[in-house]
Protein backbone atom coordinates (compact mmCIF):
# COMPACT_ATOMS: atom_id res chain seq x y z
CA UNK A 1 0.00 0.00 0.00
CA UNK A 2 2.44 2.55 0.76
CA UNK A 3 4.34 1.57 -2.63
CA UNK A 4 1.27 2.20 -4.46
CA UNK A 5 1.06 6.09 -2.71
CA UNK A 6 4.92 6.75 -3.90
CA UNK A 7 3.76 5.37 -7.26
CA UNK A 8 0.81 7.13 -7.88
CA UNK A 9 1.93 10.68 -5.73
CA UNK A 10 5.19 10.29 -8.31
CA UNK A 11 3.10 10.38 -11.64
CA UNK A 12 1.02 13.09 -9.90
CA UNK A 13 3.54 14.92 -9.85
CA UNK A 14 4.86 14.31 -13.38
CA UNK A 15 1.55 15.01 -15.01
CA UNK A 16 0.95 18.04 -12.76
CA UNK A 17 3.93 19.05 -13.98
CA UNK A 18 3.32 18.52 -17.68
CA UNK A 19 0.07 20.22 -17.55
CA UNK A 20 1.82 23.29 -15.61
CA UNK A 21 4.08 23.67 -18.56
CA UNK A 22 1.42 23.34 -21.32
CA UNK A 23 -0.80 25.86 -19.46
CA UNK A 24 2.88 28.21 -19.77
CA UNK A 25 3.49 27.64 -22.56
CA UNK A 26 -0.36 28.57 -23.78
CA UNK A 27 -0.03 31.82 -21.86
CA UNK A 28 3.57 33.28 -21.97
CA UNK A 29 4.76 31.02 -25.23
CA UNK A 30 7.42 29.30 -22.88
CA UNK A 31 10.70 28.66 -24.92
CA UNK A 32 11.85 25.59 -25.57
CA UNK A 33 15.28 25.94 -23.85
CA UNK A 34 13.55 26.95 -20.63
CA UNK A 35 11.22 23.99 -20.86
CA UNK A 36 13.93 21.75 -20.51
CA UNK A 37 15.66 23.58 -18.37
CA UNK A 38 12.72 23.53 -15.84
CA UNK A 39 12.35 19.73 -16.35
CA UNK A 40 16.16 19.44 -15.37
CA UNK A 41 15.18 21.46 -12.05
CA UNK A 42 12.40 18.49 -11.85
CA UNK A 43 14.75 16.20 -11.77
CA UNK A 44 16.88 17.30 -8.85
CA UNK A 45 14.51 18.57 -6.58
CA UNK A 46 12.35 15.18 -6.44
CA UNK A 47 15.16 13.12 -5.25
CA UNK A 48 14.51 12.09 -1.65
CA UNK A 49 12.06 14.70 -1.65
CA UNK A 50 8.45 14.64 -0.78
CA UNK A 51 5.50 15.97 -2.96
CA UNK A 52 5.11 19.42 -1.06
CA UNK A 53 8.68 20.33 -1.09
CA UNK A 54 8.66 19.23 -4.78
CA UNK A 55 5.58 21.67 -5.41
CA UNK A 56 7.28 24.14 -3.22
CA UNK A 57 10.43 24.03 -5.29
CA UNK A 58 8.08 24.43 -8.44
CA UNK A 59 6.60 27.66 -7.54
CA UNK A 60 10.15 29.17 -6.67
CA UNK A 61 11.45 28.14 -10.36
CA UNK A 62 7.83 29.02 -11.89
CA UNK A 63 8.44 32.61 -10.51
CA UNK A 64 12.26 32.61 -11.95
CA UNK A 65 10.87 31.59 -15.58
CA UNK A 66 9.21 34.43 -15.91
CA UNK A 67 12.08 36.56 -14.72
CA UNK A 68 14.16 34.30 -16.75
CA UNK A 69 11.67 35.03 -19.90
CA UNK A 70 11.96 39.05 -19.19
CA UNK A 71 15.85 38.92 -18.72
CA UNK A 72 15.93 36.63 -22.27
CA UNK A 73 14.11 38.94 -24.36
CA UNK A 74 16.02 41.92 -22.49
CA UNK A 75 18.98 40.70 -23.44
CA UNK A 76 17.42 40.07 -27.44
CA UNK A 77 16.59 43.83 -27.40
CA UNK A 78 19.42 45.06 -26.44
CA UNK A 79 21.29 43.24 -28.92
CA UNK A 80 18.67 44.42 -31.64
CA UNK A 81 19.14 47.85 -30.66
CA UNK A 82 23.50 47.77 -30.69
CA UNK A 83 23.34 45.90 -34.33
CA UNK A 84 20.52 48.17 -35.81
CA UNK A 85 21.06 51.26 -33.75
CA UNK A 86 22.56 53.98 -35.40
CA UNK A 87 23.87 56.88 -32.84
CA UNK A 88 23.66 60.61 -34.27
CA UNK A 89 24.54 63.89 -33.66
CA UNK A 90 22.99 65.49 -30.61
CA UNK A 91 22.88 62.21 -28.44
CA UNK A 92 20.42 60.97 -30.60
CA UNK A 93 19.73 57.01 -31.03
CA UNK A 94 17.81 55.97 -34.58
CA UNK A 95 15.94 52.72 -34.40
CA UNK A 96 13.31 53.40 -37.04
CA UNK A 97 14.32 50.02 -38.76
CA UNK A 98 12.58 48.10 -35.96
CA UNK A 99 10.73 50.87 -33.47
CA UNK A 100 9.26 54.35 -34.87
CA UNK A 101 9.20 53.98 -38.14
CA UNK A 102 9.56 50.64 -39.90
CA UNK A 103 7.94 48.47 -37.04
CA UNK A 104 8.92 44.55 -36.37
CA UNK A 105 5.40 43.64 -34.97
CA UNK A 106 6.83 40.43 -33.82
CA UNK A 107 9.59 41.86 -31.63
CA UNK A 108 6.68 44.80 -30.93
CA UNK A 109 4.13 41.47 -29.72
CA UNK A 110 6.96 40.71 -27.55
CA UNK A 111 7.44 43.98 -25.36
CA UNK A 112 3.71 44.10 -25.24
CA UNK A 113 4.16 40.41 -23.41
CA UNK A 114 6.81 41.88 -21.19
CA UNK A 115 4.40 44.82 -20.02
CA UNK A 116 2.07 42.32 -19.12
CA UNK A 117 4.39 40.91 -16.88
CA UNK A 118 5.49 43.69 -15.51
CA UNK A 119 2.46 45.56 -14.49
CA UNK A 120 0.26 41.81 -14.01
CA UNK A 121 -0.69 43.06 -10.50
CA UNK A 122 -2.60 46.16 -11.65
CA UNK A 123 -6.01 46.55 -13.08
CA UNK A 124 -5.00 48.12 -16.15
CA UNK A 125 -8.22 49.55 -17.98
CA UNK A 126 -6.34 52.06 -20.51
CA UNK A 127 -3.05 52.60 -21.98
CA UNK A 128 -2.27 56.00 -23.12
CA UNK A 129 0.64 56.74 -25.24
CA UNK A 130 1.39 60.20 -27.80
CA UNK A 131 1.20 60.51 -31.33
CA UNK A 132 3.17 58.49 -33.12
CA UNK A 133 5.97 56.27 -32.34
CA UNK A 134 4.32 54.71 -29.21
CA UNK A 135 0.98 53.70 -31.00
CA UNK A 136 2.19 50.64 -32.30
CA UNK A 137 3.57 49.43 -28.80
CA UNK A 138 0.88 50.43 -26.91
CA UNK A 139 -1.59 48.24 -29.60
CA UNK A 140 0.50 45.18 -29.18
CA UNK A 141 0.49 45.46 -25.66
CA UNK A 142 -3.65 45.92 -25.29
CA UNK A 143 -3.31 42.56 -26.57
CA UNK A 144 -2.21 41.27 -22.75
CA UNK A 145 -4.58 43.39 -21.12
CA UNK A 146 -7.86 42.42 -22.34
CA UNK A 147 -7.86 44.62 -25.21
CA UNK A 148 -8.12 47.50 -23.21
CA UNK A 149 -8.31 50.61 -25.23
CA UNK A 150 -5.73 52.51 -26.42
CA UNK A 151 -5.95 56.29 -26.23
CA UNK A 152 -2.76 58.40 -28.15
CA UNK A 153 -2.58 61.95 -26.94
CA UNK A 154 -2.63 64.49 -30.10
CA UNK A 155 -0.08 66.60 -30.74
CA UNK A 156 -1.55 70.41 -31.68
CA UNK A 157 -4.70 71.06 -32.62
CA UNK A 158 -6.58 68.45 -34.11
CA UNK A 159 -9.96 69.16 -36.67
CA UNK A 160 -11.31 65.65 -35.04
CA UNK A 161 -10.52 66.05 -31.60
CA UNK A 162 -13.93 68.58 -30.49
CA UNK A 163 -14.90 69.23 -27.17
CA UNK A 164 -13.36 69.30 -23.82
CA UNK A 165 -9.89 68.42 -23.68
CA UNK A 166 -7.50 68.16 -21.03
CA UNK A 167 -4.26 69.85 -22.99
CA UNK A 168 -0.59 70.29 -21.68
CA UNK A 169 2.65 71.60 -23.14
CA UNK A 170 5.20 69.46 -24.15
CA UNK A 171 8.84 69.88 -25.85
CA UNK A 172 9.62 67.25 -28.45
CA UNK A 173 13.83 66.26 -27.72
CA UNK A 174 14.68 64.81 -30.82
CA UNK A 175 12.70 67.99 -33.10
CA UNK A 176 13.20 70.81 -30.63
CA UNK A 177 9.63 71.97 -30.52
CA UNK A 178 7.17 72.61 -28.31
CA UNK A 179 3.35 70.85 -29.02
CA UNK A 180 0.50 71.42 -27.20
CA UNK A 181 -0.99 68.12 -26.15
CA UNK A 182 -4.49 66.91 -26.17
CA UNK A 183 -6.88 64.41 -25.12
CA UNK A 184 -10.91 64.31 -25.21
CA UNK A 185 -11.94 64.47 -22.02
CA UNK A 186 -14.79 61.75 -23.30
CA UNK A 187 -11.99 59.07 -23.31
CA UNK A 188 -10.42 59.49 -19.80
CA UNK A 189 -11.28 60.00 -16.65
CA UNK A 190 -11.49 58.95 -12.95
CA UNK A 191 -12.67 55.80 -13.26
CA UNK A 192 -9.37 54.60 -15.25
CA UNK A 193 -6.83 53.02 -14.46
CA UNK A 194 -3.72 54.10 -16.69
CA UNK A 195 -0.55 52.10 -18.08
CA UNK A 196 1.60 55.16 -19.83
CA UNK A 197 3.60 53.40 -22.67
CA UNK A 198 6.08 55.45 -24.69
CA UNK A 199 9.68 53.88 -26.80
CA UNK A 200 11.42 56.17 -24.99
CA UNK A 201 12.05 58.10 -22.01
CA UNK A 202 15.05 60.91 -22.06
CA UNK A 203 14.45 64.31 -20.04
CA UNK A 204 11.12 62.98 -19.50
CA UNK A 205 8.85 66.00 -21.39
CA UNK A 206 6.34 63.28 -23.33
CA UNK A 207 5.76 61.43 -19.94
CA UNK A 208 5.85 64.34 -18.04
CA UNK A 209 2.94 65.78 -20.28
CA UNK A 210 0.68 62.42 -19.95
CA UNK A 211 0.87 62.51 -16.40
CA UNK A 212 -0.54 66.17 -16.50
CA UNK A 213 -3.06 65.23 -18.79
CA UNK A 214 -3.96 61.95 -16.12
CA UNK A 215 -4.36 64.08 -12.52
CA UNK A 216 -6.06 66.48 -14.92
CA UNK A 217 -8.51 63.88 -15.50
CA UNK A 218 -8.32 62.52 -11.90
CA UNK A 219 -7.25 58.90 -13.50
CA UNK A 220 -5.19 56.64 -11.73
CA UNK A 221 -1.36 56.11 -12.83
CA UNK A 222 -0.77 52.46 -12.58
CA UNK A 223 3.02 53.55 -14.33
CA UNK A 224 4.60 54.15 -16.91
CA UNK A 225 6.18 51.56 -19.73
CA UNK A 226 9.56 52.39 -21.83
CA UNK A 227 10.92 50.58 -24.10
CA UNK A 228 14.31 52.37 -24.24
CA UNK A 229 15.22 54.79 -21.70
CA UNK A 230 18.15 56.44 -21.30
CA UNK A 231 19.12 56.35 -17.90
CA UNK A 232 22.14 58.97 -17.67
CA UNK A 233 19.66 61.96 -18.26
CA UNK A 234 17.16 63.23 -16.07
CA UNK A 235 13.88 61.95 -17.35
CA UNK A 236 13.79 58.93 -15.14
CA UNK A 237 14.76 60.05 -12.28
CA UNK A 238 12.17 63.24 -12.72
CA UNK A 239 9.35 60.61 -13.10
CA UNK A 240 10.65 58.68 -10.23
CA UNK A 241 10.75 61.40 -8.36
CA UNK A 242 6.60 62.04 -8.82
CA UNK A 243 6.01 58.44 -6.97
CA UNK A 244 5.03 56.87 -10.16
CA UNK A 245 7.01 53.51 -11.24
CA UNK A 246 9.24 53.77 -14.29
CA UNK A 247 9.63 49.84 -16.22
CA UNK A 248 12.00 49.79 -19.12
CA UNK A 249 12.47 47.00 -21.53
CA UNK A 250 16.27 48.53 -22.27
CA UNK A 251 18.24 51.09 -20.16
CA UNK A 252 21.47 52.97 -21.61
CA UNK A 253 23.60 54.23 -19.08
CA UNK A 254 26.46 55.27 -21.56
CA UNK A 255 26.06 56.12 -25.11
CA UNK A 256 29.51 57.81 -26.79
CA UNK A 257 32.19 56.93 -29.11
CA UNK A 258 29.69 54.91 -31.14
CA UNK A 259 29.01 52.76 -28.22
CA UNK A 260 25.99 51.69 -26.55
CA UNK A 261 26.38 50.03 -22.54
CA UNK A 262 22.99 49.17 -20.50
CA UNK A 263 22.35 48.27 -16.98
Amino acid sequence: KENFLIIFCLYFEIWALFLFLLWYHYVHKLRIIQIIWFWSIYLITVKDKTMIECFLWYSIFANSLLEGSFFYFMKLLEEKIISDGLILDGDILKVDNFLNHQMDTRLLDEMGKEFKRLFNDKKITKILTIESSGIGISVMASRYFDYCPVIFAKKGKSANVTGDVYECRERSYTRNVDYNVQVSKKYLDSSDTVLIIDDFLANGEALNALISICHDAKANIAGCGIVITKAYQKGEKRILDMGIEVKSLARIVEMKDGEIKFG
